[in-house]
């Protein structure tokens, strides 16, 4: 697992790591940095089947929506129930095996939130319940 507070590490560190999860602290969450990370992880062949959730002590519809669009797997607001985050750890690990093993399909619903389109998975679930 790899834990990132205020964006230390970098594509390539992580592509070292090679973890099973990355996590996303941070006191502002409008810093571009954080989901332009994300958005690189995604778009990267080696880490784009590892879950990234973005844990922040801000919160408002337009960094949900940020958070969609760089694809990220999932979003907590602190305080957050430690036992909530950890199944959704559990369950976003399960399901990155299967994707790797080519045992996943991805169902899900094309939303438009402020005039854009998003595939909605079921991943994404938990983002959408936030707004």
């Amino acid at each position: 697992m790899a834990i990132t507070k205020n964006n230390l590490f970098t594509e390539d560190n992580l592509a070292k790591l090679n973890p099973v999860l990355i996590i996303n602290f941070s006191n502002s969450i409008d810093e571009a940095s954080h989901f332009e990370l994300c958005h690189k992880v995604r778009h990267n062949k080696e880490l784009m089947h590892i879950p990234f959730i973005f844990i922040s002590e801000q919160f408002s519809p337009s960094d949900i929506i940020r958070s969609l669009e760089s694809g990220a797997s999932s979003y907590f607001i602190t305080p957050f129930d430690r036992e909530s985050l950890m199944e959704r750890i559990n369950y976003l690990i399960a399901e990155s095996k299967l994707k790797q093993n080519g045992n996943y399909s991805e169902f899900g619903i094309d939303i438009i939130l402020e005039g854009k389109k998003h595939f909605i998975s079921a991943e994404k679930v938990q983002i959408i319940e936030l707004l």
